[in-house]
This record gives C-alpha cells, structure tokens and sequence, in this order.
C-alpha cells in the first residue's frame, strides 16, 4: 500500500508524455514479475508432483455435507424412502463418482483440444496424454457406487423431478400431475396446434434467409449458420411453487432448433451498434453505483414495479418497428435492415414448439428459451419508458432490470404513476411494492433508509434455499468454490455496513458447512477477494491482458483430468473440467425423447444375411443417412460400401438393421468418435477403410 501511496506522489508531478513513459514502464515491470512467478510456480508444481505419493488419493472431508430444510419439494403421491430423500437432497447438481472412466467420451475431449495444437506438437501431447490416461485406468480400482441402485429406483416411479422456477429447490411432481398442468397452461396461452410437423417449412425458410445473408454479410455465415441437425424446440416447465395454485412457467429448448444459430447472430450483431435509449442496469453493482450517493427527501418513497408476463405479452409487429427505425438511426443500410427484419421476423413469428408428441406454435409473444427474446424484450421495455419519460412526470429515480423496475417517487405520485404505467401499453399490466418500515428488496439487495441516504444489505427470497454443490460431489474444486466466490464478490464489493457485512459473512459460512466446507475456507476467499479490491481501488494502472488461450472442456475424473489440465497447461491450453455424471443428467425427463434415428451421431448398420456390419457417422438424422446409404446406382455402388455390399452380394438390409452406437452433439467430435469404434471393432466390417482419423488414444482400452 505505501509503495502505490508513493507512486501516486511521484506521478502528481510529471507531465503527460512522462507519466504515459511511467505507465508502459510499471507495466513492463509487471509483466517481467509475472513470467518469474510463473515459471517459479511450475519448477515448485513439478517438485510438489514428485513428492507427493498419495496425489490420486481422494480427501475425505472433514465436514458432511447435511439435509436443506425446504429444499426437496416431494408434491407428488409417491412416499419416498429415506435413502431416497436422502439422495435427491444432494441436489441435482450433485456428480457421482464415476464407476469407470467413460474412454470415449475422454478421448473424444482430449483429441479435440489436440487438434488446436500446431501439428508438429500433436503427436508429441497426444504421446504424453495417453501414458497419463493409460496409467489411470491400469492403476485404479473403480467401485461400484451405491447410488447406482437408488437412480434406478427412482427412474422406475412415474415421476418428474425438476428443479423449480424460482430459488433452488427440487420439486417431485407426478408425471400425470405434470403432463395436465402443462396441458392446461397451453389450452390457455396464446397457442395453436399445428396439424403436421413444421420442421421441413422452417428449415426452407431458414436456409432463405441463410443465402441473402451470405450474400449481402459474409459468405461463410451461409455455412456458419447452418444447425445440423435441426429439431422443434421441445417444451418443459417448472412450477411456480412461489405462487398458490399449480401454476408453472413454460419455457422451449431452443437447443438444435433450426432458428438457434440464426438467433444467436442477430444478437451478436445487434450488440455492435449504440445502445437504445434506456434506463437499464445490468446487475445489482450497477444499481449500488447509480443509488449511492442519491439522497433522500421526507416526502419521497421506494418503490418497485414488475411487469406481469413480459415476454409472452410483448407485441412482435411493433417492436419489428421499432428495431427497424433503431437500425436507420445508426445508419444501417437499407439493404441489410431488410434482412435484419426479415431473419428477426422469422426467428420471433415462426415459435413452435413441440409437447406430447404434438406440436404448437405460439401466436403472441416472445419464447422463453429464444435467443432473441431477451433482446426483445429490452428493446420493447426501453421504448416503452422512454415515451412514458416524453409524456408523465417522470420518477427522478428510475432504474430497470429486464422487468423489474426500481423508482424513488414522491408519496402522493404512487398511484397516478402505476395508472399511468398500466395505461402506457395495452398489452402489458404492472404491479407494485412500495418500502415498508423505510425498506424495499429489489434484485438480490435490501435498500432500506438510513437517514437522507440509502444503505444496502443482501436480501434472500423465501424460495432461495441453501443447496450448493456439495464438498463429496464429484466435481473440480474450482467448480466447487464458484458459487462462493460469487458470493464472497458480492460481500466485498456491496457496500454494506459493518453490521450487515458480518452478518453476510456469517450466513455464507453457514451455507458453506451446510454443504460440507469449512469456514476456513471462506475466511481465505474473502481475504483473497479483499485484497485484489484494495490493489484495484489504489492503482489507475490497467491490469496486465490475461493470455489469450484457447479453452477446450474435458471430462472430469478426479486424478485424472487434473494431469490432463496441467499437461495442456503448458501448451497454452485452459482444459475446463466438467462433471458429466450430475443426478440431473439421470432423472430430468420434462421433454419429449428424441427417437433414436432422429439422432446425430455414429451408427451401425448390421447385415441381416451375413455377420459384417458398417459403422458411419452423421451430423444429420442417421435415418437420412441410412436411405442414401441404400440407393443402388452406379454412383453409389463406388461410393458406398454398403450399397456394394447389398450389389455384390445379394444380401438384405433394411431401416431395422440400422441402430445408434453413440450420440454426438459436438461435431467437432464426430469423426473422433467414428473413427474410435471402426478400429476397436475388430474384422467383420464391410467399411473401405478404418475411419478418418488414426490415433494412438484408440489404443487404450
């Protein structure tokens, strides 16, 4: 701290070409430092990994994890049992540890990140990755774990289990329950049922708009843009146990739908031009900014208000306007505003859905799930108060978050703003929540008066539960501790009053041993967190650019995965380790299954008159593959070896013969994949050849 008290003395004197000389300077020095820590770092890493024999030992917790009252919401008629209770209460966040590494999978992650290196170094990490993952699996003794049999219980009920709108509680429904509950909230929305299946008009529109695209942007993005293999989006919802009655919130999957990419691009590009006029926050440190230096007056009041039911009350066509004048505004040309419009109009009044093997689509609206409907929704709501700031007496306080609205107004103003508001739009209704006992939540603080200013405190709603990711989950330890870091971030950077930081501080602890983490830990974020704020609030000097590395996500397998990082490490490459075995990932089943042949992925096609068989890949519907696969020509006699195979020898295949070996989603994975399963499946192939990529990974078995 003295060293920045002195360097501030020292710049008060110095011109502005000496200062910026000082500048590149200091920032010389730090870069120096960083590469010496560093390299120290790695020489202590590597001795730490030489000297420590029980590195794959897994450390067992000094604290358990325990039950969160209220956080399994069990609304079904199904009695649970105690071990049952007791596992859901984990949290479907919560990994088990995996009974056997899943080599696929792994391998798939490993040769990915490979790819990115130049080809000079790829056989050298990929040499270095297989003795890692080699050693693993020869040395560990994996056990059968005891969740196994709970799972399966559990997938045999007719039950859904799902996490709820609102907070972080696990509510168990059954399916019966469920099923009408989304029935009735579709009979009753702005929802028609579409006799036939959309999906083949939808794509021809896409790819439309897809070619002008190309044509008047990049011509890339015509390939760029292109979904795979395209599905309606599938509709889920989650109960709103935060309200009486069995109301839910119906959100669609937007995931592989064909407008997903497109979506994707009209926000990216959107975001490059000036923002629309708006009163607007981003977070609650925003809001702090802009609330803590207002004072207040005896006759003035907090209060909040929300919009009921913004997106799906949101009017496209006139919002489609407003896009289109906001656009002419930043001089947009008039032949790419047309396209703007046009993609925007598709991806917004094109919203189908699929439930129950039916499909719908919504007449009114923005989708919850659609890329582009937050960007609607804050395009329609800034316009919305920029003409109410035009034509009332506009709050002096104003600040809104999507749809939450925070204002200080004087008293006798209350109720000729909210009708006011109620009278700004015909589709929208508001409602209110003024400041009792001088305090008001809002976001996830507490604004309450203290004297002629506001002060701040973190405020929890009743649905918030205190369910993390637990310490015996089988996740990273970085993934572990984010959820506290974010807390720990808030703590330090709100400024609450001594009082409220300690009684913060405390409640944090508390959640962190309920979750089986000792308060040690805690006391150690906020001291890090402490410390890189005091450094930022006494430096104007920029911190150094982090390395521009590229990231790549791997399975986690703890032992394993942590070698892979470091490895990679080295080679400029951030692995994130992810848990592929949470208990969401075996008991959340709110959407409608994708039939296997609709798939992407590696398939096999089995012979019904002999025992060859051929293993392929698609990044499309593998069934749509197979009927290319079964035309006989001369073209694709060449071309195919299934077709030769049926040509030469007489023999019969048909759509039964066709099955799904591994569903892959990332088609960067495909051919890796693939290429795995030819040459792991011994001689009876009907295939040309032993798949595109040859590896020594394949080689671990």
């Amino acid at each position: 701290m003295k060293a920045y008290q002195l360097y501030f003395k020292i710049t008060k004197g110095l011109s502005n070409l000496e200062y910026s000389f000082l500048q590149d300077w200091m920032t010389g020095i730090h870069n120096v430092i960083e590469k010496k820590v560093r390299k120290k770092n790695n020489t202590l890493f590597e001795k730490w990994k030489r000297l420590n024999k029980h590195k794959n030992k897994i450390i067992t917790p000094k604290l358990s994890p325990v039950v969160v009252p209220g956080y399994l919401r069990n609304c079904s008629s199904e009695v649970l049992t105690t071990e049952e209770e007791q596992f859901l209460n984990n949290g479907l966040n919560f990994a088990i540890p995996n009974t056997k590494v899943p080599l696929i999978e792994l391998i798939a992650d490993v040769e990915v990140a490979i790819s990115s290196l130049p080809r000079e170094k790829q056989d050298i990490v990929r040499m270095s990755s297989k003795n890692i993952i080699s050693e693993f699996v020869a040395s560990n003794n994996f056990k059968k774990s005891n969740h196994l049999s709970i799972i399966k219980s559990l997938r045999q009920k007719n039950l859904i289990y799902t996490k709820a709108d609102k907070g972080n509680s696990l509510v168990v429904l059954d399916r019966e329950d469920y099923m009408s509950r989304v029935k009735d909230l579709i009979n009753e929305g702005p929802y028609v049922l579409v006799s036939h299946n959309p999906l083949p008009s939808l794509i021809k529109k896409v790819n439309s708009i897809r070619s002008k695209i190309s044509k008047t942007f990049d011509k890339n993005l015509q390939f760029k843009l292109i979904v795979s293999n395209p599905q309606i989006p599938k509709l889920y919802a989650l109960p709103k146990i935060h309200k009486p009655g069995n109301k839910m919130r119906q959100i669609s999957s937007f995931n592989n739908s064909p407008v997903e990419k497109l979506a994707k691009w009209l926000v990216r590009e959107f975001s490059t031009f000036q923002k629309f006029n708006s009163f607007s926050i981003n977070n609650s440190f925003e809001l702090v900014d802009k609330l803590q230096n207002v004072e207040l007056s005896e006759n003035e009041i907090l209060v909040s208000f929300d919009v009921t039911a913004l997106f799906p009350s949101i009017p496209i066509n006139e919002t489609l306007k407003v896009i289109e004048n906001w656009l002419k505004d930043n001089g947009v040309s008039s032949e790419k505003i047309e396209i703007y419009i046009e993609a925007t109009k598709l991806c917004m009044q094109e919203s189908y859905f699929q439930f129950d093997n039916s499909f719908y689509k919504q007449m009114e609206g923005a989708s919850m799930g659609n890329p582009l409907s937050p960007f609607i929704a804050e395009i329609f709501m800034s316009r919305i108060e920029t003409n109410l700031n035009k034509t009332m007496v506009f709050p002096r306080v104003w600040i809104r978050y999507v749809d939450d609205i925070f204002c200080i107004i004087k008293k006798y103003q209350l109720r000729i703003t909210f009708n006011t508001l109620n009278n700004s739009h015909e589709s929208i209704k508001f409602t209110f929540e003024e400041e009792v006992d001088g305090k008001l939540p809002f976001l996830d603080l507490l604004l309450s008066r203290n004297e002629n200013k506001i002060a701040f405190d973190i405020y929890r709603k009743s649905t918030t539960t205190d369910r993390f990711i637990t310490s015996d989950s089988h996740h990273s330890y970085q993934h572990k501790l984010a959820a506290f870091r974010s807390l720990v971030h808030r703590l330090v950077n709100i400024p609450l009053s001594l009082t409220n930081f300690e009684k913060e501080k405390a409640k944090i602890i508390q959640i962190a041993q309920v979750n089986g983490y000792e308060s040690k830990i805690i006391n150690n974020l906020i001291r890090s967190t402490k410390r890189k704020k005091q450094l930022r609030d006494c430096t104007s000097l920029l911190p150094i650019a982090p390395e521009n590395k590229k990231r790549f996500r791997i399975s986690f397998h703890h032992g394993l995965s942590e070698k892979l990082v470091n490895l990679f490490r080295n080679h400029d490459i951030d692995l994130i380790q992810c848990s592929d075995s949470k208990i969401s990932r075996f008991l959340t089943s709110n959407k409608d299954k994708t039939p296997h042949l609709e798939k992407s992925g590696v398939y096999e096609i089995q012979c019904e008159d002999c025992d060859l068989k051929y293993i392929g890949s698609s990044r499309r519907q593998i069934q749509i593959r197979f009927k290319e696969h079964s035309k006989i020509n001369s073209q694709s006699i060449q071309q195919s070896a299934i077709a030769k195979h049926i040509f030469d020898t007489g023999h019969k295949i048909t759509i039964n013969d066709l099955s799904l070996v591994h569903e892959v989603r990332d088609n960067r994975k495909l051919e890796i994949v693939e290429s795995y399963y030819i040459q792991n499946s011994g001689s009876n192939l009907m295939n040309n050849d032993n798949g595109p990529l040859k590896s020594s990974l394949f080689e671990i078995h």
